[in-house]
C-alpha cells in the first residue's frame, strides 16, 4: 500500500510531465519565419507555406522516428 509520500511523488511527477508536454506543444505552435519543409521565407508567425508542406514535414518527422529492422546499411 502506497503511503502519502509515494502518492505525493506520483502526483508531482504527473504534474511535471503534464507541464512539459504543454510547453512542447506550445513551442511547436510558435512560428519560425520560414517554411520548415522547403525553407521559403514567411511571416514571423508562420512555420509552413501551406498545408502540403506541413503534411510533408509531419510525415518525414514521423518516418524519422520509425526504426527499420532487417535492413543493413
Amino acid at each position: 500500500m502506497a503511503d502519502i509520500i509515494d502518492q505525493a511523488q506520483e502526483l508531482t511527477q504527473f504534474s511535471c510531465e503534464n507541464q512539459i508536454n504543454r510547453a512542447r506543444a506550445a513551442a511547436k505552435e510558435f512560428g519560425h519565419g520560414y517554411c520548415l519543409n522547403c525553407g521559403v521565407s514567411l511571416a514571423p508567425t508562420h512555420s509552413y507555406c501551406d498545408a502540403d508542406c506541413r503534411d510533408d514535414h509531419s510525415k518525414r518527422e514521423r518516418m524519422r522516428g520509425i526504426k527499420i529492422t532487417g535492413y543493413d546499411q
